[in-house]
């Protein structure tokens, strides 16, 4: 049932699985990755008409990886969800549903620089941070300068009438100075329904320092606003058993959530809001052993239109063997508002290394409590908490996964849900 339902939501599926099944079995023998990814959840909502439901959603994703499809350097990448509701409780808009996050060709040559990528597919250097349907390509123009470009339409805006008038382009080009720095200028420009959504300039910057320093950021200027949307900068100072980071963020709403129709509900009241926010900080570690680290945080936010606030937290975090690991982090927020001031807690574990006489094969958990100075909705205190435990199969080809989330705050009533997961490695295992 669960995977007829899956099938229903046939623009996300259909394209990876009609490729899975039309190449040859030996194809997935010697160059593929297979990952198929279903779950269970379970929870009670309280749905208009219907009253209070017991939600029972399935999940499927589906991860495709296909290298070298032809002496041409050709490869394909893919990744879908589906959701089907099995008790057809009314909480969704539509009882399946599903979506292709990428899909797409890729041309790659060890002796060449020149890449390329065609189909749905996330953008991610200088100021673009898109998910797009189109041609992507880089390369180097010579050995210090390097070149990149991107064309297609914005998946991000497809919900706003359609597709018809949408459009994104863009690139970077970068100069590589001795290996020592990199400094690139960028630009995007994207339409929604024919106006204008985006016109985004940005530079960014790495820069090798003396002492193993390092210099990371980037400022990205709205050119529709003209004003500065963001600048992200960092100095990474590392020692043999400490490291500190100092960086600095800025944020401005009116230009960072965009501008005209590309700006939706919540993004579309920040973006009119006239806020913009400032951060200060500095993240600190202390590697005191291989198994033990201590660390330090500290962060600083003024506002232009709200007080200011400061944030103090420290951590511990033990190390064991493959994955294992055991934490927490203890900080106190410090703000006018009720719910920016109050006391955090955080303990988390993740342990792997069980005896096998335990039917389990690894264990987790993650509490997050929050404690406020003043009540909200006559509640002065938060909680989630969750817990899991798996175990692998098949010689570790597939993976079981049982867990469950408890919140609590002052926001709605407490919260329960439970998930079944089961997770398949095509080519893993016996």
């Amino acid at each position: 049932m669960i995977v007829a339902g899956l099938l229903a939501s046939r623009r996300f599926l259909c394209p990876l699985l009609a490729l899975l099944f039309l190449l040859p079995a030996g194809t997935f023998a010697m160059s593929s990755e297979v990952e198929l990814e279903t779950m269970v959840r379970s929870f009670e909502r309280t749905i208009p008409v219907e009253g209070d439901s017991r939600v029972l959603p399935g999940y499927g994703y589906l991860k495709l990886g296909l290298k070298d499809i032809t002496s041409t350097g050709i490869s394909f990448h893919g990744y879908g969800w589906g959701r089907y509701d099995l008790a057809d409780s009314k909480f969704y808009d539509s009882k399946s549903e599903g979506e292709l996050v990428y899909g797409y060709f890729e041309y790659r040559k060890h002796f060449s620089t020149l890449r390329a990528r065609l189909g749905r597919q996330h953008v991610f250097e200088g100021v673009a941070n898109e998910t797009i349907d189109g041609l992507w390509a880089s390369g180097h123009a010579s050995p210090t300068v390097s070149l990149s470009g991107y064309a297609g339409q914005p998946v991000g805006l497809t919900s706003t009438n359609g597709r018809g008038g949408d459009l994104i382009f863009g690139g970077r080009a970068a100069y590589h100075g001795n290996e020592k720095y990199d400094v690139g200028v960028s630009v995007k420009f994207s339409n929604n329904d024919g106006d204008t959504a985006d016109r985004m300039v940005g530079v960014d910057l790495s820069w090798a320092l003396p002492k193993d320093m390092t210099l990371f950021g980037f400022s990205k200027f709205n050119a529709e606003e003209s004003g500065f949307a963001e600048h992200s900068w960092e100095l990474r100072i590392p020692t043999e058993e400490f490291s500190f980071k100092p960086f600095f963020r800025y944020f401005d709403y009116d230009s960072y959530f965009g501008t005209g129709d590309k700006a939706a509900l919540p993004f579309r009241n920040l973006a009119n809001s006239g806020e913009s926010v400032g951060i200060l900080g500095l993240d600190s570690f202390w590697r005191k052993s291989e198994t033990l680290n201590l660390g330090a945080k500290l962060k600083y936010y003024s506002y232009d239109q709200n007080d200011t606030s400061q944030f103090i937290s420290a951590l511990v975090d033990l190390i064991g063997e493959e994955h294992t690991r055991t934490g927490g982090e203890l900080g106190y927020m410090r703000g006018e508002a009720a719910n920016n001031n109050y006391l955090m807690l955080r303990l988390y574990t993740y342990q792997d290394q069980l005896p096998e006489k335990y039917w389990v094969a690894f264990v987790s958990a993650d509490l997050l409590y929050a404690l406020y100075d003043k009540e909200i909705f006559n509640k002065d205190s938060s909680l989630f908490l969750s817990i899991g435990a798996g175990k692998h199969f098949l010689g570790d080809a597939l993976d079981m996964k049982l867990s469950a989330d408890y919140s609590v705050d002052p926001y709605y009533t407490s919260d329960l849900k439970g998930m079944l997961s089961a997770t398949y490695y095509f080519g893993r295992g016996r």
